[in-house]
């Protein structure tokens, strides 16, 4: 099985039947892949390409707290995008803490740069 890669580890695509040759048609155009047993189902999300072997993507190490209506954030990777989406309506955060007019449920997005993994906080308000 092939894993087609960028230069930065992101997978392109996946192979897993091809002709014999395939490989050297994939150097021949200049695409960088690797060769591996098997590829994981969530590939695409949750794996990258590092010095010629699959791993994968590190998480996502910030962590949301709740202290009343209060939403803080901590250990939000650099360069990150958060957004908290209150019913249904994305609402871009760009402080370290929210504080919500009302109680329910909310959804906490931290998007950061590549290649650390997206995290998904679903959260209920008292």
């Amino acid at each position: 099985m092939i894993i087609v890669h960028d230069k930065d580890g992101r997978i392109q695509e996946t192979l897993s039947m091809y002709q014999k040759g395939h490989g050297k048609h994939l150097t021949d155009i200049g695409k960088s892949f690797i060769v591996v047993p098997d590829i994981p189902l969530d590939a695409y999300e949750a794996w990258r390409v590092v010095d010629g072997k699959l791993e994968p993507r590190p998480a996502c190490e910030a962590s949301v707290t709740i202290a009343g209506r209060v939403i803080s954030l901590l250990n939000v990777p650099p360069g990150s995008t958060v957004t908290a989406s209150i019913a249904g309506i994305a609402v871009p955060v760009e402080d370290a803490s929210i504080e919500l007019d009302e109680a329910g449920p909310v959804t906490i997005r931290i998007s950061p740069p590549w290649p650390i993994m997206e995290a998904v906080h679903d959260l209920e308000i008292a």
